[in-house]
């Protein structure tokens, strides 16, 4: 009896690791599906924009007063979107029909990253830079770096000193094998001695919220 019961436990178990494996395999299925859409979309784009550019390399004056217009058309729009003006944006690439010579997803997808990055909230920006350390690694990005220590004085700034310690051995620690990122990480962790209402530089300008911005605009020229 006590052998049957040991069975069927096993059974169970094995069971369960299997539905725990099926559940992990049909979450990979749905992220696969999800990349080859935006791959799929991603080159609809581009040859859209590769006939685009073709159909206006020759021409006569009128036509190339046409295409010199749309380019303008397309810096306009991409500089509005990358400054958060999605709505006019995408009204300006309606009524010149560029939806597909324009980002506007893309700057659609970074927006609510950048506005909490903007009131102080790393997290949405970090798990964007998690998801793409391949691509931010190849590129030889230092974004993920910049954000840690960004997390790090928002901690110093609310007061809590023991979570901002915490904070750094898990998170910047790691960092310190690297000589050019020690240098930033020993002058980042002096904010601790000085203190949040200082008044000595760099350190109060790593506690000004002004960094806020510079990162966001990092994280949108990198996306």
């Amino acid at each position: 009896l006590a052998e049957l019961r040991k069975k069927n436990s096993s059974a169970r178990e094995a069971s369960s690791e299997i539905a725990k494996l099926v559940g992990r395999l049909q979450g990979l299925k749905r992220k696969v599906q999800t990349w080859h859409q935006e791959g799929n979309d991603d080159l609809e784009r581009t040859n859209l924009r590769i006939q685009y550019l073709r159909s206006h390399e020759l021409g006569d004056a009128a036509s190339v007063a046409d295409r010199d217009g749309g380019r303008i058309d397309r810096l306009v729009a991409d500089h509005l979107a990358r400054h958060g003006l999605l709505h006019s944006a995408k009204q300006l690439v309606q009524e010149t029909e560029m939806k597909e010579l324009v980002d506007i997803q893309m700057f659609e997808h970074i927006q609510p990253l950048v506005d909490a990055l903007l009131l102080g909230d790393l997290n949405p920006a970090l798990k964007w830079c998690i998801a793409n350390r391949p691509k931010l690694k190849k590129n030889k990005s230092t974004l993920e770096f910049e954000l840690r220590l960004q997390a790090f004085v928002e901690l110093v700034r609310s007061d809590a000193i023991e979570a901002a310690i915490t904070y750094a051995r898990n998170h910047l620690g790691p960092a310190a094998g690297d000589a050019h990122k020690l240098s930033a990480l020993k002058k980042y962790m002096a904010v601790l001695a000085f203190g949040k209402d200082t008044r000595v530089q760099p350190y109060q300008f790593y506690l000004e919220t002004q960094r806020r911005f510079d990162l966001a605009q990092r994280l949108k020229a990198e996306t």
